[in-house]
């Protein structure tokens, strides 16, 4: 009824591939360097939904990206389901040896984003030891959102030349001129 599987030293064309009955390729592997699939692929499932779809068990990575440049320990990243019924996506490192990981990012059943931090409380939950977030325009720093220390601000504006215009102090003063507001609104106006 047909070729349905074919194995050639052909440098030019199919090396190995895989026909339905009428000789349709389904699977090809490509002198190229070119392989495909003609349909869906299931990675720890015999019944893919979609093009590729993924399966563990328990708390299995999903995907593992490795790079053989760059500094130890940060050469590899992981994303995989957290939790019994995959409550999120997680990203997180793991070092060289597979015994250290650390988690970087989440993204959980409710839509929240969590960055530093893997129970967000809020859409995006961003924390850090210093500066929690940071929105840049195409040329200088709009707005930066920063925690921690009571000398530290809460949030401060800044221009194309990266200098405070606007601050919300720890204590909750606002500075406008000012990057040290003594009273709750402090307005300090050039001269």
């Amino acid at each position: 009824q047909g070729q349905l599987f074919s194995v050639t030293d052909d440098l030019s064309g199919s090396i190995f591939a895989v026909s339905d009955i009428s000789g349709v390729p389904i699977f090809d592997v490509n002198s190229s360097g070119v392989s495909y699939f003609d349909g869906n692929v299931g990675i720890g499932t015999d019944s893919p939904f979609t093009n590729l779809e993924i399966e563990g068990s328990g708390l299995d990575s999903i995907i593992r990206l490795y790079t053989a440049t760059g500094a130890a320990n940060i050469r590899t990243w992981e994303m995989r389901a957290v939790g019994v019924a995959g409550e999120g996506l997680l990203f997180r490192q793991v070092n060289d040896a597979n015994t250290v990981y650390t988690n970087r990012m989440i993204l959980d059943n409710s839509g929240n984003v969590g960055i530093g931090t893997i129970s967000p409380d809020a859409g995006i939950h961003a924390l850090n030891s210093g500066l929690a977030a940071k929105f840049v325009s195409s040329q200088s720093t709009a707005l930066e959102v920063q925690g921690g220390g009571n000398s530290q601000p809460i949030a401060r504006f800044k221009n194309t030349a990266a200098s405070d215009k606007v601050i919300i102090s720890s204590t909750g003063s606002l500075g406008i001129g000012t990057t040290t507001p003594d009273t709750k609104l402090d307005v300090i106006s050039g001269t």
